[in-house]
Order: structure tokens, then C-alpha cells, then sequence
């Protein structure tokens, strides 16, 4: 922010509408959070109920919707608050910003992610759809 040359009466306003979004974003990430914790619930139950599945991704799509929404909104708000050049200095720095992140995910990535004996590293999900699959086959409700 500091490159932006904020004037007092810039920041203030900033500060404001930071805050004021602040407790409705909470709120909204927390609602994200429990609507994708059903909908993984409804998910891997022992018995499968399609309309609950449903329900569940149509409460993760309201939720992250709402979530765009504010953002958008605060942000629109935030560009009011800026004069041209200042927007054009903020576009530079989230470019840069972007950048930075894509290329710290392809530092942390490689072509032959391995574990030590050779054996490709399962993520914890991995682990889980498989005991589901094995609990599923010793029921004989596996499809396969």
C-alpha cells in the first residue's frame, strides 16, 4: 500500500471499507467451509443419497457465490477510492503478485513426485476413497 502515495483521507476510506466487509466475510468463508464439510459428508456416507449430494453442491455454489459477490463488491468500492494512476500501480502489483504465485506452485511441483521408496506419494484423500472402495467391495456394493 505503501507505493500506492495514499493520502490520509485514502486510507481512512480503505480502512473503512476493509472493515466494513470484514465480519461478512468471515461469516460467508465459514458458511463455505460447513457447506463443503456437509457436502463431503453427503459424499462418503456408507449409503448414497443423491438428493442430499445435490443439495449439498447447490449450498457450496450459493455460498461461494455470495463469497464472489462481496468481493466484488468491496473491491469495486476499494477503485472508487483510488485515482487512475494509483488503480493502474494496484493492477501492476497484483500481476505481479499472480506471478509470483504461479511460479512458487511450478517451484514446489516435480515431473516424478515420488515418495522415498519409489512409489508415488497418495494424498490423503487417496487413502480415503480407497478404504471407501474396500468397504464398499467387502459389502458387495461396489459397482466394479
Amino acid at each position: 500500500m505503501s507505493r500506492l502515495n495514499l493520502s490520509p483521507e485514502q486510507r481512512a476510506q480503505i480502512v473503512a471499507i476493509r472493515r466494513q466487509s470484514e465480519d461478512e466475510g468471515r461469516l460467508l468463508v465459514q458458511r463455505l467451509r460447513q457447506a463443503r464439510r456437509a457436502l463431503d459428508a453427503a459424499i462418503y456416507a456408507d449409503t448414497i443419497d443423491e438428493r442430499m449430494i445435490e443439495e449439498g453442491t447447490r449450498d457450496v455454489a450459493a455460498a461461494q457465490a455470495a463469497l464472489v459477490r462481496l468481493r466484488a463488491a468491496t473491491e469495486l468500492k476499494l477503485r472508487r477510492v483510488l485515482a487512475p494512476e494509483q488503480l493502474g500501480i494496484l493492477q501492476d502489483l497484483r500481476q505481479q503478485a499472480v506471478t509470483k504465485r504461479r511460479f512458487g506452485r511450478r517451484l514446489n511441483q516435480t515431473p516424478n513426485d515420488d515418495g522415498a521408496n519409489g512409489a508415488p506419494q497418495t494424498r490423503p484423500r487417496d487413502a480415503l476413497n480407497r478404504r471407501l472402495r474396500q468397504r464398499r467391495q467387502q459389502k458387495g456394493d461396489d459397482p466394479q
